[in-house]
């Protein structure tokens, strides 16, 4: 990630913040699950409830992408059964 770091600072009046301390959590889940209400919902209230802040979520059809703190990253990981 150092290596993008020039173009970021070229970017730099652009960026409304930056930070170096995230990370990211990708679920796959099976093909049913688009299917089933509340599953985003469920997931951030889990999260939420030990006090997890999600900087980021995308969801696309089997794929999660969860982007947290990095000192959040161990709760997360209890949270979500890992």
């Amino acid at each position: 990630h150092q290596r993008f770091l020039p173009l970021f600072k070229k970017l730099d009046p652009y960026l409304l913040k930056q930070s170096s301390e995230l990370v990211a959590l990708t679920l796959h889940s099976p093909e049913n699950l688009e299917e089933t209400p509340g599953f985003i919902a469920h997931l951030t209230a889990l999260l939420g409830a030990k006090g997890i802040n999600l900087v980021e979520l995308t969801s696309c059809y089997t794929d999660t992408l969860l982007i947290l703190e990095k000192e959040d990253l161990e709760k997360g990981l209890a949270v979500l059964g890992f």
